[in-house]
């Protein structure tokens, strides 16, 4: 059975320092490629959703899901691993009342108000209103209503009322309410509370959730390293830029600082 990974899991493995667990991933990743019954090798313990399963490998848990390719052959599809021990980044990790590395108030590089670069009142390039590639009433490339593969109701793959993957109601493994090692970005408001969570769909768009894990909006990337937000009918709302560091900053789309993302 051929394996596979998925991008963050690719990622997640690659930066991961504790070389016995790579050893023993490394030849369980052999033993399934030398099967075409993966029940000969584990017992598949599912984690109550579609087609992912856990796997325990050590100290970690391996979740993964069974898929079909193009010519109906089964192949496995790495998905994620958490340890107690793996560098947790719960929502406390990530919070900016707590770091004063990612808190605007406290590092000047980050905030807006005084680092002309990521502010799009003082740097047009990533002004919407001014820059035309990112904005999305000029760029059909990332508007929903005119290109379909980012518009969550025409493709399937983007849309977590349709994908079970994408979706915390479903998928506990990208639910940060069950999930102390999830990975995602969060959303804090100005008074540095969180108020939503983000899901990477694929490389074209990011979901948002609130902590209520309801659907809020949705996220499609521009050339800047940020992103142009929308609400769940393909309204514009506002946009991401990058804050120079490791998160962003959101504005409005009338380019009002309203929160940050870490």
């Amino acid at each position: 059975m051929k394996v596979l990974a998925t991008k963050g899991f690719s990622e997640k493995f690659s930066s991961l320092g504790d070389a016995n667990f790579r050893d023993k991933l490394l030849t369980f990743i052999d033993s399934v490629n030398g099967t075409n019954d993966i029940s000969k090798i584990i017992k598949l313990s599912s984690v109550g959703i579609d087609s992912i399963y856990v796997y325990r490998l050590d100290n970690y848990r391996l979740f993964f899901s069974i898929e079909n390719d193009e010519t109906a052959n089964d192949y496995m599809l790495l998905v994620d691993f958490i340890t107690k021990g793996y560098g947790t980044k719960s929502i406390n990790n990530k919070n900016p009342n707590r770091n004063n590395m990612i808190n605007p108030n406290r590092n000047n590089m980050i905030n807006p108000n005084r680092n002309n670069m990521i502010n799009p009142n003082r740097n047009n390039m990533i002004n919407p209103n001014r820059n035309n590639m990112i904005n999305p009433n000029r760029n059909n490339m990332i508007n929903p209503n005119r290109n379909n593969m980012i518009n969550p109701n025409r493709n399937n793959m983007i849309n977590p009322n349709r994908n079970n993957m994408i979706n915390p109601n479903r998928n506990n493994m990208i639910n940060p309410n069950v999930n102390p090692s999830y990975q995602g970005l969060y959303v804090f408001d100005m008074d540095l509370n969180p108020k939503e969570f983000i899901v990477e769909t694929n490389d074209t768009v990011i979901q948002f959730f609130d902590f209520n894990l309801t659907n809020t909006r949705f996220g499609v990337p521009h050339s800047k390293n940020g992103y142009v937000l929308f609400d769940l009918s393909n309204n514009w709302i506002g946009h991401l830029e990058s804050d120079s560091q490791n998160g962003y900053n959101e504005f409005d789309s009338d380019n009002n600082w309203i929160g940050i993302v870490k």
